[in-house]
């Protein structure tokens, strides 16, 4: 009987799926035709115009601010779409395929986290994570943007489900497998390197359960190795005392290098960097020092089959490397763009985030806002049930998401999409605690209406209610896309009203009128107020637009929170002659177009 039932049981958990993932589909293909042909979302052109450039035969991105395999996963499914339609020239449908590639990916998601919940507890649990996943208001709205998140997260779950079967087979080709996965990862988004910490966990327990080691009674007899001990503090000593050297030393060698590979940002900030490196090197002498002890203490676990995980790295590197092969062929441009994404993840950029909490803080309400309270400390009791019952499973996956949250946590540019990756496993142990919450109910309490009852109850409580706000959440998202954006609707005015040989100059998140022909000069007022009005007459700017996005941060100097004085000076030497406001029908940022002045030019009364 039971037998037949199984049979059963994963018929129904499929068409279950299906319905999930289409649910998804649905949810994430509405309005992503959005803001065309401008990008709403400022990474998006790094990636598209990337792939635009592809078609031209030179496959070398020129733009390191993010590894390029997911470039070249977009290039390979526009050539597959214009195989079958036309339009390579038309960037609205370049932008379009790119877009739905990571909805591709979202989708895969989805079906991965249901993988990874069947095969860390059962189907049950499963299926709640893939469908908390599919109505996740920050899944969703990431899937629309032709951007990093999405299929980073995608690779890092297929990633994490490699580190499960090391657990399990520990076989040759399952090191390949987790290698290869690990070097793909990494060529999405650097961050995703973190993955590494479950793999190096999975490794230790089995090595140690293969071997028969036993973890206390070796550390014992090392603790003992007095010798061996002072041997290995005498290494880690010496490693130490030159990464501190190296870093307290730093405008030694890093003047030298900027000279060969100039990073704007480094050179203008140089005396504020070689004071945080200086701040540093302590701190990091202190841990090379902890970390080559640890290394040293552990040998004894780690050195049996060390050569598998040498063979893990290696292929790591080559995948890395195959797949982003312009970090080994433009070396130059890589380590440049590596440079600048250092000093920007400590940034507060442009003073967004000058006046939020600390990131291991910010971070945690980024995640209590998309799943809401109740499915937070749902998933939280989830994670203890996995832990008490000690199953390495559990630990492997806690290893990345601790590590990933709190290295996350770290910097100082604090987005809300970089928790996206901490959502599947957030809906698995939220699905966990769910179903032990229903076993337990049904084992205390023996009538059958009665535990029936109270464990509708308690799903609707931790599943429906949630579920159905985040739905909310997510649809009204998409309804919110289908309206005309007050960018579209100043970018429409610009043209009608705006010469085309007059020069504009324009920061990020306001109409992008290079589209349409205008010469345009990008700026940014709010990088140490940069933007006078020497600034503009030396590059005969006749237009100036500005957006609330950025007008609407603050300066931090000294402690101390203040507009940007570029902003109000532009009233100085310019005039308002359009300015846009949101508003439910028309939502988005408020948009403000100046006209500069010249002797002859007078005031003009903005247009509403």
């Amino acid at each position: 009987m039971i037998e037949k039932e199984k049979p059963q049981r994963a018929y129904k958990a499929a068409w279950l799926l299906g319905l999930i993932i289409l649910l998804g589909a649905v949810l994430r293909l509405i309005g992503i035709r959005f803001g065309l042909p401008m990008a709403y979302h400022n990474d998006e052109w790094v990636l598209v115009l990337a792939t635009q450039q592809f078609f031209s035969g030179d496959f070398n991105p020129h733009n390191f601010l993010y590894p390029s395999f997911l470039m070249y996963i977009m290039y390979l499914v526009e050539r597959i779409y214009f195989l079958f339609f036309s339009g390579r020239d038309d960037l609205s449908t370049l932008y379009v395929i790119c877009r739905v590639t990571v909805v591709m990916f979202a989708l895969a998601t989805i079906w991965a986290t249901y993988r990874l919940g069947r095969k860390l507890h059962d189907e049950r649990v499963g299926l709640i994570a893939a469908l908390l996943l599919t109505v996740s208001h920050l899944h969703v709205v990431n899937s629309h943007f032709a951007t990093t998140d999405v299929p980073l997260t995608f690779f890092l779950m297929v990633t994490l489900w490699s580190s499960l079967l090391l657990l399990e087979k520990r076989s040759v080709k399952s090191y390949i497998i987790a290698g290869l996965l690990l070097g793909c990862t990494v060529s999405i988004k650097i961050p995703g390197a973190v993955v590494v910490v479950p793999i190096l966990t999975a490794h230790l327990y089995a090595v140690a359960k293969t071997h028969q080691l036993n973890w206390l009674r070796i550390l014992r007899q090392e603790w003992r190795a007095c010798r061996r001990l002072l041997i290995t503090a005498c290494g880690a000593l010496l490693l130490a005392v030159l990464v501190y050297l190296v870093l307290h030393y730093f405008e030694f060698w890093a003047r030298p290098l900027l000279a060969i590979i100039r990073v704007e940002l480094w050179i203008k900030f140089f005396d504020e960097i070689a004071l945080r490196v200086h701040a540093m090197a302590p701190k990091l002498a202190a841990l090379v020092f902890a970390g080559v002890m640890l290394l040293g203490y552990t040998v004894k676990l780690w050195w049996p089959e060390f050569n598998r995980i040498l063979l893990l790295f290696a292929l790591m590197l080559v995948a890395f490397f195959v797949t982003t092969p312009y970090a080994i062929l433009d070396f130059k441009a890589f380590f440049h763009d590596f440079l600048f994404q250092m000093v920007i993840s400590q940034s507060s950029w442009s003073g967004m985030f000058a006046e939020k909490a600390p990131g291991y803080i910010t971070n945690m309400t980024y995640l209590r806002d998309d799943f809401g309270l109740v499915l937070l400390l749902t998933a939280g009791a989830g994670v203890v049930l996995g832990l008490v019952k000690r199953r390495i499973y559990a630990v492997v996956i806690f290893t990345f998401a601790i590590t990933y949250y709190f290295y996350i946590g770290s910097w100082r540019l604090m987005f809300p999409r970089y928790m996206v990756p901490m959502l599947p496993l957030l809906g698995i142990w939220a699905g966990f605690a769910m179903v032990r919450g229903v076993e337990w109910l049904r084992g205390k309490l023996k009538h059958p209406v009665v535990s029936t009852s109270a464990a509708s109850l308690l799903l609707a409580l931790l599943l429906v209610y949630p579920g159905a706000d985040m739905f909310r959440r997510s649809y009204s998202f998409d309804r919110y896309l289908l309206k005309t954006n007050t960018k579209k609707l100043a970018y429409d005015w610009a043209i009608e009203h705006l010469p085309k040989q007059a020069l504009i100059l324009r920061e990020q998140y306001t109409p992008e009128l290079e589209l349409a022909g205008y010469p345009v000069h990008n700026v940014n007022f709010t990088f140490e107020d940069s933007v006078t009005v020497d600034y503009v007459h030396r590059h005969r700017a006749d237009y100036i637009i500005v957006s609330d996005k950025l007008w609407k941060r603050p300066v931090q100097k000294d402690g101390v929170l203040s507009e940007r004085k570029a902003y109000a000076d532009i009233v100085n030497y310019a005039d308002l002659i359009y300015h846009i406001k949101p508003t439910p029908q028309n939502p988005g940022p408020e948009i403000k177009i100046f006209k500069v002045k010249c002797d002859s030019t007078s005031a003009r009364e903005p247009v509403r």
